[in-house]
């Protein structure tokens, strides 16, 4: 894969490479960019409005009879609920509902979920959590990662220590990332 940018034919020329590397030209932008965006980012971090996670247990059923599908759900505020009142109405109590509309069967659910939470840190979670057993692991992350400027390799790492923990601890099958 190329470093170098390239710009589309331009009024009949041929493509031309630029002269400067992506990833410095980003750099370069990033740096001219960086008292503004400091200084929007302390402006955000104060006025923005803090929500608290969904109340409610951090697990549960859906539907009625025997469990058919366990399902193991680690996350950031999407995963925890921040915005609505009870993990019946947050992600989590959602999915297994659906799971459970559509497959005719029980859903059991286990979330593990924290607001701010990296991939990272979230790996960090469930290694410390006590984990009942799970068909499916769905993970919600990425958004304080794309904040926190993760690098791909480190968020696909953690995206996998996660998977290799939910198969060691919960003996999860099937993964959706």
């Amino acid at each position: 894969m190329s470093s170098e940018l390239t710009l589309p034919p331009h009024d009949g020329a041929s493509a031309v490479p630029m002269a400067v590397p992506f990833r410095a030209a980003t750099l370069a932008l990033k740096l001219a960019l960086m008292p503004v965006l400091l200084a929007q980012a302390r402006q955000v971090r104060a006025t923005a409005l803090k929500l608290p996670e969904a109340a409610g247990e951090r697990h549960g059923v859906a539907g009625v009879g025997r469990v058919a599908l366990r399902v193991l759900i680690v996350g950031d505020s999407s995963a925890a609920g921040v915005g609505v009142g009870t993990q019946d109405e947050a992600f989590a109590g959602q999915l297994a509902q659906a799971l459970s509309e559509r497959t005719g069967a029980a859903v059991g659910w286990q979330l593990v979920a924290t607001s701010g939470h990296t991939a990272r840190d979230a790996a960090r979670a469930l290694a410390l959590a006590t984990l009942a057993p799970a068909d499916l692991l769905v993970t919600a992350l990425g958004v304080n990662d794309v904040v926190g400027q993760t690098r791909a390799a480190q968020f696909l790492a953690a995206l996998d220590e996660i998977h290799a923990l939910a198969v060691t601890r919960a003996q999860v099958t099937h993964t959706w990332h």
